[in-house]
């Protein structure tokens, strides 16, 4: 759709740099991996510091980013434990304004497409799961 011609996707074409990437571990998945790369290692847990050689599409994606000013950046995820399409996101201290604006995104994706899974988001970063893209 953002590549179509209609006026609401040209605009967002106007006015966005955008950079979506389908999948970041085709390797991985072709070889009947999920989350790991050819490398062995869950690709979902180094994208604090991944390495150019072993996790060759988190680094470049990262090298990709850099000195950028991001707006927005969405992770979507497939599971083979749960059904449709979600995202993880991540949170702030209770009562702050802005775990509304974490959560519009998904609601928005969720009235859009019978896809998207709102009661599969997961709005947390568990200490585990720091060095996530979330």
């Amino acid at each position: 759709w953002l590549c179509s011609p209609a006026p609401e996707a040209q605009a967002l074409r106007a006015a966005c740099d955008w950079l979506i990437i389908p999948m970041l571990n085709p390797d991985g998945v072709i070889h009947g991996n999920y989350r790991c790369g050819l490398a062995g290692m869950d690709l979902n847990r180094v994208f604090s510091s991944p390495h150019r050689k072993l996790h060759p599409t988190v680094w470049h994606l990262k090298e990709r980013l850099q000195g950028r000013k991001v707006d927005l950046y969405i992770d979507l995820h497939g599971h083979s434990k749960r059904e449709g399409i979600f995202l993880y996101g991540g949170c702030f201290a209770a009562g702050d304004d802005r775990n509304a604006e974490v959560r519009l995104l998904p609601k928005l994706c969720a009235l859009g497409s019978e896809d998207f899974k709102l009661h599969r988001c997961i709005f947390s970063v568990q200490d585990c799961k720091v060095s996530t893209a979330r």
